[in-house]
């Protein structure tokens, strides 16, 4: 569907600015936007791992381009937990709270 489509061009950005920096930049607007379609969508197990996914990027991009326009925020983080909370995966709750330590130690600072 439309959030599968927007996730490939998502990965796509990711892909041609790491081989090209003067290609237009991934940012945490475009992921985090992506990651909210998948937590409202209802679309089963594989939800949590779709958000984490994206989430795990963006934290990969910021941490080699210290960049804070691709830095996750609070928001970034928030869908994620709620896509785990919407989740019929095993062992979601963990994960949701896995993501939540992940945020704060990503904001410890």
């Amino acid at each position: 569907g439309m959030l599968q489509e927007a996730e490939n061009v998502f990965n796509n950005i990711v892909k041609e600015y790491k081989d090209d920096e003067s290609r237009p930049k991934p940012n945490k607007i475009q992921a985090t936007q992506i990651m909210n379609g998948w937590s409202k969508s209802g679309e089963g197990a594989d939800l949590g791992v779709k958000t984490d996914v994206l989430l795990t990027t963006l934290e990969r991009l910021y941490d080699t381009y210290q960049d804070s326009s691709m830095r996750p925020s609070v928001v970034s983080y928030c869908a994620a937990i709620n896509a785990w909370a919407k989740s019929k995966a095993f062992g979601k709750a963990r994960k949701a709270r896995e993501t939540l330590d992940r945020m704060i130690d990503a904001y410890k600072d």
